[in-house]
């Protein structure tokens, strides 16, 4: 009889481990689908951000008035492997130093604009500030100044709140995307004068 106490209870406490199990065995592609458009997790539920905010920046990015009509095409996004979950802290790192250069270039451009303009040099990084000016002066549209502001937004949550965070190739792609649209606009409000004039 005590023995077959002790099995009824060894059943009971491991019964919820074997489902959980048997359940990630049957859906284990479907979850792994998932992660890797995941870029950020923490908590149990607390809080999860899907790509979907740097694929909504880069097409805003693609809509900018601003933006000159004959254009390099978009690069096609459809290849094969371009939602893997990153595989290893190379590839991490990879993807992270290309996030930080395309958004050395935003700030590069931001930077010689506000030069152009004769701004404080404090102008230049602070995008929220210097594309607010911008409007102010007529110089740039808010939907452009609104993508500078939520790239910068991006790019900081990436920086600053790294814990958990994935960077999918779709993401980078789409954040290199927008930070190139925003460098085109910021490039194009004043031009920079030739060394003959």
């Amino acid at each position: 009889m005590k023995i077959a106490q002790l099995v009824l209870e060894y059943v009971t406490v491991l019964a919820w481990p074997v489902v959980a199990v048997a359940a990630l065995l049957v859906f284990r592609s479907d979850i792994k689908t998932l992660l890797s458009r995941v870029k950020k997790a923490s908590g149990f539920g607390a809080e999860i951000e899907l790509e979907a905010e740097a694929r909504r920046v880069a097409a805003q990015a693609e809509q900018l008035p601003e933006l000159p009509p004959h254009r390099m095409p978009k690069p096609d996004k459809t290849g094969v492997g371009l939602d893997r979950p990153v595989s290893s802290l190379e590839d991490q790192t990879t993807r992270l130093g290309e996030l930080i250069v395309a958004w050395l270039s935003v700030e590069g451009a931001a930077r010689s604009l506000s030069e152009r303009l004769g701004l404080p040099p404090s102008a230049g990084p602070n995008l929220r500030r210097l594309s607010s000016e911008l409007v102010r002066r007529d110089l740039l549209s808010t939907q452009a100044r609104d993508v500078a502001v939520q790239l910068q937004e991006v790019r900081n949550r990436v920086i600053h709140e790294p814990d958990g965070v994935l960077l999918t190739e779709s993401f980078i792609s789409d954040f290199k995307d927008a930070a190139r649209n925003l460098v085109t606009v910021l490039e194009g409000i004043l031009p920079t004068p030739s060394p003959s004039q």
